[in-house]
């Protein structure tokens, strides 16, 4: 074929905006599925567990490897570098499954995990700089507060950031929910979406309720005369609430130890408030009368669903929490066994007024 030929179809116009474009596009996506994301490799020593599975899982990814002669190795390709779980899955049910937050990136990972302090955080030796700074977190001699955040602030575009949050405990988040909500606000609006997040602020939001000092929050349901709960009725008094259920042997079992406390100290200002957790009506009343609570008592019928369990943000039967006379929350979740040091306290500050 002569040039000329050549350029002759080449200048044709179907050539020219059908062929040749396709011809290029082709091109391009032979460049773009050469260019994929790198196997990721994580090798593994777990000392002291013979028979268990390891998982790595997270954003519609799931990668796993049995553990053979206290070694594993994981081959993972993710989309992109991002947050997983490193999860042991133990045969047999008699423990339960361990996780471990872990940063995942093109590259090697070794890991070494011991069976005599399997809830502590892994050795983890990588070149990838966030995961050496998750390891940090956890490994570091620092006080928990300021590691946290310390990590927060450095990375609060991070969904671990969240995560981290996530994971403080029932006790210090009660203890001091100001100062995770302050934590909270660091995180970059995206963070704050995702579902660890979302959890975090849950709780946050839940403990800043019942901290004391607080306003008692809204209690729902009616009374055994079927009139609203009117909080009024509290007003100047020193109150304990009761969550209890006429199904819930633990609260029944409370019963002769409240009744004892009302009985002395009623008439000097004390008052008790049940709040029922049960769903038939009949059947609450007839506890109330069988067990002779002449103390105040109020329930929306929802069960475990009621909105007094939300309000409170406690799922526990029996709770306690203690009331002022001014309707804040003097203390939250206390021993039945202790609800007589607040009364005497209460009775002392009276008689010097």
């Amino acid at each position: 074929m002569t040039i000329q030929k050549l350029n002759t179809k080449l200048e044709n116009p179907f050539i020219l905006k059908t062929i040749i474009p396709y011809a290029w596009a082709i091109f391009i996506l032979s460049l773009l599925t050469g260019c994929h994301q790198k196997e990721t490799t994580i090798n593994g020593r777990v000392k002291g567990i013979k028979n268990a599975v390891i998982e790595i899982s997270g954003h519609g990814k799931l990668w796993d490897a049995n553990i053979v002669d206290e070694k594993f190795q994981i081959s993972a390709i993710p989309d992109r570098a991002e947050f997983f779980k490193l999860k042991i899955l133990f045969s047999g049910g008699k423990n339960k499954t361990v996780e471990y937050p872990i940063y995942l990136a093109e590259g090697e990972y070794n890991f070494v995990l011991d069976s005599a302090s399997i809830q502590r955080y892994p050795l983890v030796k990588t070149q990838v700089k966030f995961q050496n700074e998750l390891s940090y977190f956890y490994l570091s001699d620092l006080p928990d507060l300021s590691n946290l955040e310390n990590f927060v602030r450095k990375h609060s575009k991070s969904p671990v950031s969240g995560y981290l949050l996530n994971q403080v405990s029932e006790k210090d988040m009660r203890e001091n929910p100001g100062y995770y909500d302050k934590l909270f606000r660091l995180l970059d609006p995206e963070v704050t979406e995702t579902a660890y997040s979302e959890n975090a602020k849950n709780k946050i939001e839940g403990y800043t309720r019942i901290r004391p000092g607080a306003p008692m929050p809204k209690i729902e349901g009616r009374m055994p005369d079927g009139k609203p709960f009117n909080r009024n009725l509290l007003k100047g008094k020193l109150t304990l609430l009761t969550f209890w259920a006429s199904w819930n042997n633990p609260s029944l079992n409370d019963i002769p130890h409240l009744k004892f406390l009302y009985d002395k100290n009623h008439t000097n200002g004390f008052e008790i408030l049940g709040i029922a957790i049960d769903k038939k009506e009949e059947r609450w009343k007839k506890a109330i009368a069988a067990n002779g609570l002449s103390w105040l008592h109020v329930a929306d019928f929802k069960g475990a669903y009621s909105k007094n369990f939300e309000n409170f943000y406690t799922n526990k039967l029996p709770c306690y929490i203690i009331i002022g006379p001014d309707l804040k929350i003097v203390d939250f979740d206390v021993p039945v066994e202790s609800v007589n040091i607040y009364i005497n306290d209460f009775l002392k500050q009276a008689s010097i007024e």
